[in-house]
């Protein structure tokens, strides 16, 4: 928390941080011993050429990076969804890239149907025990046929979620939609990748296997708690996904957020403004969060010493909202949004004239690069008109945080 003491009988605004790190020790009791991949490929006519080659051999790649005891399945779409390979053993390698090298390309873009597939093969192991499930999605364009809009794609995937499976999202090139994979990603536990280079998609790949292998926690809960007459007012995810957690019901005390598969060795950031009501003298408990069997809660201190009162004691979690905004409020300004840009650019001014957040930035990892990567999109955006593909990647940067 970033104040211990407010002024009393009077309202006040605090930022709270939350920091989820995980115990290297809890890679000897994960739970999961297979994954579990169900890989949706956009084989649309937009696809063809190079994109698609290397999308074929990175799938090829994928099978081949899994442990035998592994499982896979395969899904193409575009005007008609097929089930390239039906949940299979990664055992079986051959036959499965002799199937995947047999796609072939079609015309429109049913993406709703495909990953309504996916999900239905995956679900087809992911309740076996000790299965960790994943849905990927390659797409290069926008959904033509089917179910196209924004709200029902973002829907399917929370619904998958809720199953446990993880939704991660791949865009290729410059013409999809990066809103949508961003907010189907959100939904669905995953991350969303901007695909500038359709030679690394292997290696994107290979880092999902990573992640499931390090999986100890799937689709935890967290639950956040604020005193009577209090009220949330602001709650951004940090890392690894900056978002704005717009869908949250903070109408009440308490709130669940879903969080994303806790991994060894990655760490999960929120921050949460909160609106504290005019109190007497006295020793409150503003916040608690819970996380399975472990709790913490931080209490806030009503006075009447200006002394105490007017002093920050801990401006991380000031930081690392006044980055979250700026850098939400960037993506904006690299579409164009002029007045949006100005707005960043004074959020990171604010940051960097501030002595207090720079001893933050020494100390904090995760607060340095959430304001590297501000001030290097604005610089990137302030130098030069963007291509549409150097936007998308800007965003990318800025949005996902990894180890």
């Amino acid at each position: 928390m970033n104040r211990e003491h407010v002024k009393a009988n009077s309202p006040a605004v605090l930022f709270v941080a939350v920091d989820l790190i995980p115990a290297q020790t809890q890679v000897a009791a994960r739970q999961f011993q297979s994954s579990n991949i169900a890989l949706a490929v956009d084989c649309s006519g937009s696809m063809s050429g190079e994109k698609f080659d290397q999308a074929i051999e990175a799938a090829c790649l994928l099978v081949r990076s899994l442990s035998q005891s592994d499982w896979v399945s395969v899904i193409s779409f575009e005007s008609k969804v097929r089930v390239v390979v039906p949940p299979a053993q990664a055992s079986d390698a051959s036959s499965i890239e002799n199937s995947i090298r047999g796609i072939s390309l079609g015309s429109e873009t049913d993406l709703y149907g495909g990953i309504q597939k996916a999900y239905e093969e995956v679900c087809k192991m992911s309740a076996s025990p000790g299965i960790i499930s994943r849905i990927i999605l390659l797409t290069d364009g926008q959904p033509t046929k089917g179910r196209t809009k924004d709200a029902d794609l973002v829907a399917i995937c929370g619904q998958i979620r809720q199953y446990g499976i993880t939704v991660t999202t791949l865009g290729m090139g410059p013409d999809y939609n990066e809103r949508l994979l961003t907010q189907m990603a959100q939904v669905g536990g995953g991350l969303w990748h901007h695909v500038s280079d359709p030679y690394n998609l292997p290696q994107i790949f290979q880092e999902q296997v990573t992640e499931m292998s390090r999986t100890v926690v799937r689709n935890p809960q967290l639950s956040v708690s604020v005193m009577p007459n209090a009220q949330f007012v602001d709650i951004y995810s940090v890392r690894p996904m900056l978002t704005r957690l717009e869908r949250i019901d903070t109408t009440r005390n308490t709130c669940t957020i879903p969080l994303r598969d806790i991994l060894v060795g990655e760490e999960q950031n929120l921050v949460f403004r909160v609106r504290f009501p005019p109190s007497p003298p006295g020793r409150y408990p503003l916040l608690r969060a819970d996380l399975g069997r472990q709790s913490q809660e931080v209490y806030v201190n009503a006075t009447d010493d200006a002394l105490q009162y007017s002093r920050e004691t801990n401006p991380y979690p000031t930081v690392l909202m006044r980055a979250s905004e700026g850098t939400m409020v960037l993506q904006k300004g690299i579409e164009g949004d002029t007045a949006a840009l100005k707005q960043a650019e004074t959020a990171l001014r604010t940051i960097q004239s501030d002595p207090n957040a720079q001893t933050v930035l020494k100390q904090s990892r995760t607060a340095d690069d959430t304001v590297t990567r501000l001030k290097e999109g604005i610089d990137a955006a302030k130098t030069r008109v963007l291509t549409e593909s150097e936007r998308k990647a800007i965003k990318e940067r800025t949005t996902i945080r990894r180890r």
